[in-house]
């Protein structure tokens, strides 16, 4: 997730399951935080980063970290 979060044209959400074998799901509270930021596009089919967010990445990153 965070080497795919660096690439400024995001990649296909189904590769987080693919490639953790995961699903999506467990994080989906990051990912709403994210969007509620500005950091993450609002879009199901592909994980990728705002301008804001690529600006702040650091801090879009650190959203994956937090266990809440």
């Amino acid at each position: 997730m965070m080497n795919a979060l660096r690439l400024s044209d995001g990649v296909p959400a189904e590769l987080f399951e693919a490639r953790t074998g995961l699903p999506l799901a467990v994080c989906a509270a990051a990912l709403e935080r994210a969007r509620g930021k500005g950091l993450l596009e609002r879009d199901a089919i592909r994980l990728k980063p705002t301008l804001q967010g690529q600006h702040f990445l650091n801090d879009l990153l650190e959203l994956f970290l937090v266990h809440e």
